[in-house]
């Protein structure tokens, strides 16, 4: 008989609109743990956290929306929000994450200088995989990151937004 798989715990989401834009962000109750790519929801979010159980409230995802929105139109540079996403990432990309989360607003860094900072035993692939598998958006400011291998890659964010939230801070 096959085994029954249980969630490890329950994500509340909702949507955010952005212009033309749709965004799935999910929380649990510990903080917020996913912001999707311009109009890849449930698909993308499953792909990060497979088999977990979802439920739409807009009651507790809405002050995280609240912030992003308040991002998206420059009126915010710092978040103030919990995050989780320790269900998600080895310990280097945790290590990672939580390095990116502290490149100022408005500025950007090298994945080399990352990897450089992280230990010598980092390469500048593992920083910019890691980057590229960012699973909170603007949050864990992965748009920050300029990279060295992967010039031309598609970002989970998108070129056109890559290009609005650079402009954006750069203009603040």
């Amino acid at each position: 008989m096959g085994k029954l798989l249980m969630a490890k715990k329950i994500y509340y989401y909702d949507f955010l609109e952005f212009e033309t834009k749709r965004f799935l962000v999910a929380a649990t109750n510990r903080g917020l743990s996913f912001v999707s790519s311009p109009n890849k929801q449930f698909d993308e979010f499953y792909y990060f956290f497979p088999q977990q159980m979802m439920v739409q409230s807009s009651k507790i995802v809405a002050p995280y929306i609240k912030q992003l929105s308040e991002y998206l139109h420059g009126l915010r540079k710092e978040f103030t929000l919990n995050l989780d996403y320790e269900d998600f990432g080895t310990d280097l990309q945790n290590k990672i994450y939580s390095m990116v989360q502290r490149i100022p607003y408005g500025t950007t860094i090298s994945s080399q200088n990352i990897a450089l900072a992280l230990c010598p035993n980092v390469s500048i692939r593992e920083v910019e995989h890691a980057v590229q598998l960012n699973p909170i958006l603007f949050v864990i400011p992965s748009h920050r990151v300029d990279f060295s291998f992967h010039k031309n890659s598609t970002r989970r964010v998108g070129l056109d937004m890559l290009e609005y939230v650079l402009a954006l801070e750069r203009s603040n």
